[in-house]
């Protein structure tokens, strides 16, 4: 019952985002709404994680079949996107490197940030 609970709150969230990106003429994807409403709603905590956290460990470890449908498209295609092969696998690789670092560079900085409110924290006791 707890896990139904959680499907049905991360759907709910899910469908609001693609509420809001009908509204918002902001484009992007619905999803990404959906996670925001998603925080907002853990931050206020209106809904709980432990109400949520079972469920998304559960969707997050099926994530690698979500994948397989596309890397059958992409089999199905392979005669239009080979001439552009070499094009594609750079671009991938530049924006995966990129990717990393900005992840990397953002996770310095908030351990840092976390470091340093814990030393303000610790000296004010």
């Amino acid at each position: 019952m707890k896990n139904l609970k959680g499907l049905i709150i991360i759907f709910l969230c899910l469908y609001g985002g693609k509420i809001l990106s009908g509204i918002i003429p902001i484009m992007m994807p619905e999803t990404i709404y959906g996670m925001v409403i998603m925080l907002i709603l853990l931050l206020t905590k209106t809904i709980k994680l432990e109400s949520i956290e079972e469920m998304a460990n559960i969707l997050i470890s099926m994530m690698l079949i979500m994948f397989i449908p596309s890397g059958v498209n992409m089999i199905k295609i392979y005669d239009l996107i080979k001439a552009d092969m070499i094009k594609l696998l750079i671009t991938v690789s530049l924006s995966t490197i990129i990717t990393i670092a900005a992840t990397a560079f953002v996770i310095e900085k908030m351990i840092k940030l976390m470091e340093g409110e814990k030393i303000e924290t610790d000296s004010i006791r």
